[in-house]
């Protein structure tokens, strides 16, 4: 019986015995990216982030613009308390899941629906819990979960 030259298909490599080596590959969908399942969000976050953007004050909350015209482009014609609309009334959901974003303080993403559609949020509240910051108000990019 002669010897096989199997090769491994990951390395392109043979044992000495020309049969292909076993090897496991762990594949990341993207680097340093972990997958966290979705939590209900806490009242006291929830509550505070519906409170500042009640009140509409412009020295409380910020809106990037990125977020400003994603939103737009889903909502044309769109005033700006509507943004705030959108998020008071996602955030008044006690059964609102979403992830923690690290790297932001303190934070939050959720996915929710306001009028009919689906719109990704990701806010920040600050540490003094003093302002509001929205960085994202677009249709979600990865799909109706996060």
């Amino acid at each position: 019986m002669g010897r096989r030259n199997r090769r491994d298909a990951g390395s392109g490599k043979r044992d000495q015995g020309g049969v292909a080596k076993e090897r496991y590959h762990v594949i990341l969908l993207r680097c340093g990216e972990r997958k966290v399942m979705p939590e209900r969000i806490p009242d006291n976050w929830r509550t505070a982030v519906v409170n500042i953007l009640k009140g509409g004050h412009s020295d409380r909350i910020e809106v990037c613009l990125r977020a400003w015209l994603d939103f737009q482009s889903l909502f044309s014609a769109a005033f700006t308390y509507e943004i705030y609309d959108a998020f008071i009334l996602a955030l008044k959901d006690p059964e609102l899941l979403g992830n923690r974003v690290y790297g932001m303080k303190p934070e939050g993403e959720f996915i929710f629906t306001y009028q009919r559609k689906q719109v990704y949020g990701k806010v920040c509240l600050t540490k003094d819990k003093r302002l509001v910051v929205i960085f994202s108000a677009h249709r979600p990019l990865k799909g109706e979960t996060l």
